[in-house]
């Protein structure tokens, strides 16, 4: 899975030089955007990844993942609605299906754990999943949920989490992760 995880970022990294994803945009509800840093590790390998990130939520729940490098250009995209996923990633053809779990391990060798994300960021709970956090009500210092734990390491001025960790341990299908994420900018807005 890791070597996976090396030969998808070796290749996008070698196609930032023939050129740049053309991505399509929409209005979105909330957008943050920010700096990540992804660390993969299995029994044989590890794997170090830095860039930038925008996460966009789309008035209809819909969601938007970027990843770009450290100079804004993106590398990859994964857009997530209720029915479909898509994944597109510079110098490879668009794909679709249907479980982004198991899109993004097929293609990336790990997944990023979309279903929660646009909760997590913000400090709160994927509604209707079990849950154990630290302490028991908001603001939490932890996060239990899905197998990921979210540690809130920074807020900002007006108490939102700035520097998150999310970790989740090896499994037979992924590396163990590690993901930073700094929250640059975040705007809230009303559909």
């Amino acid at each position: 899975m890791l070597r996976k995880l090396c030969l998808t970022i070796g290749c996008l990294s070698a196609a930032l030089l023939s050129g740049c994803l053309s991505t399509t945009t929409f209005a979105p509800v909330n957008q943050w955007d920010g700096r990540f840093s992804l660390i993969a590790q299995s029994d044989q390998h590890k794997e170090n990844q830095t860039g930038r990130f925008t996460l966009q939520l789309a008035p209809q729940g819909d969601l938007v993942l970027d990843l770009k490098t450290a100079l804004g250009n993106t590398l990859a995209r994964i857009e997530y609605a209720s029915e479909e996923v898509r994944l597109q990633a510079v110098g490879m053809k668009e794909v679709i299906g249907k479980n982004p779990e198991q899109l993004m391990n097929e293609l990336l060798g790990f997944y990023v754990p979309l279903d929660g994300l646009a909760f997590w960021i913000d400090g709160a709970l994927l509604p209707d999943a079990p849950a154990q956090t630290q302490p028991a009500t908001a603001p939490y210092d932890t996060i239990d949920q899905l197998g990921w734990n979210i540690t809130y390491r920074q807020f900002d001025d007006s108490g939102l989490p700035r520097r998150i960790v999310f970790e989740r341990k090896q499994t037979p299908l992924s590396p163990a992760l590690k993901i930073t994420l700094i929250i640059l900018e975040r705007r809230h807005g009303t559909p």
